[in-house]
């Protein structure tokens, strides 16, 4: 199959820049296949994790395992994360994080269980960078504490069916959430693991490409056009009519993304377009003719400014709003 750079492009982005991403749609569409590639090309096997989400987990025992009191012992899950957390820890200690391949972990099938529970030990990381000073700390009970230094990340592949649990606003709000296109599934799995070379994509690379805040002087400083400032505004104020206000860890991360975004993408709009598809338009639950009007308007702004992968998704949201009036 043969994507649009700009498609390749978003992927890499929004992996890289955030803690969580999720590919989300219908069985079938191909979301574990591409996981899967895009692991075993950006780092060694031995680095990345394959977890299979059970349903019923409750905490993070059940991803990363616990700390009895009693034998004064941590018991790792069947996972294998723990072991995968202490070689970053180990990297960490021994400064040798910035050399070293990433890391990956794919949640498959991940809102089988709902991830507010099992993957809530890394809900406030995601507002956190790591400095010279200070990494990422996990306490996992008395003196099981882990710290890396944000070389992480997660990749999750959520199915939209009934036998999954919603995603919360708390997942929603920290989660680059890419949408598969149900039409088009994607043909990579003839695609074996001999004929795709590894490139061994270290943290260091990744922060000079993704422009990472990471040992950074200059946090949340993200200055961009004017002409990309008022189109910004313009989004916003019609989410602020739908009731839904976006946070400033959204904002930040829009604004984040665009800027890299905007330097690799040949299509201008395409930046500002992704970031709708995939950081604003899932904040949407509402209900009424009301809401149902300013959705259309939404629409028609996003397909006054070419925003045509937002305007696909919004398109099938009113029309499945329609169906059941709930949007």
């Amino acid at each position: 199959r043969k994507f649009d750079l700009h498609f390749i492009d978003n992927i890499l982005i929004s992996i890289h820049q955030n803690t969580l991403t999720l590919f989300a749609g219908l069985p079938g569409t191909g979301k574990t296949s591409l996981v899967r590639l895009l692991m075993n090309i950006l780092s060694p096997q031995e680095r990345n994790r394959e977890i299979a989400v059970g349903r019923g987990w409750t905490s993070q025992k059940d991803l990363i395992g616990f700390f009895n009191p009693l034998s004064k012992k941590f018991h790792s899950s069947s996972t294998n994360l723990h072991s995968l957390l202490k070689q970053l820890d180990w990297e960490r200690s021994e400064n040798a994080f910035f050399d070293s391949p990433l890391s990956y972990v794919l949640l498959d099938e991940a809102n089988l269980s709902p991830m507010e529970h099992y993957w809530s030990v890394f809900y406030n990381l995601t507002d956190s960078y790591a400095c010279e000073d200070s990494g990422l700390k996990i306490n996992l009970g008395d003196t099981e504490i882990i710290e890396y230094s944000n070389n992480m990340r997660f990749i999750g592949t959520i199915n939209y069916d009934q036998t999954t649990e919603e995603l919360s606003p708390r997942v929603i709000d920290r989660a680059n959430i890419i949408r598969m296109d149900n039409s088009k599934a994607l043909e990579i799995t003839r695609l074996s693991k001999i004929e795709v070379k590894n490139i061994d994509f270290t943290f260091r690379e990744c922060i000079e490409i993704f422009e990472l805040i990471d040992f950074s002087k200059e946090q949340n400083n993200i200055a961009l056009d004017e002409e990309f400032e008022q189109k910004f505004s313009d989004i916003k104020r019609k989410f602020e009519e739908l009731k839904i206000f976006i946070s400033p860890r959204v904002q930040i991360a829009i604004k984040q993304y665009c800027k890299v975004a905007k330097t690799v993408m040949y299509e201008q709009n395409k930046p500002l377009d992704y970031c709708i598809a995939q950081r604003l338009l899932p904040l949407i639950k509402v209900q009424g003719n009301n809401a149902k009007q300013k959705l259309k308007e939404l629409k028609n702004m996003l397909d006054d400014n070419k925003y045509d992968i937002s305007s696909k998704i919004l398109a099938e949201i009113i029309q499945t709003g329609e169906e059941g009036e709930v949007f």
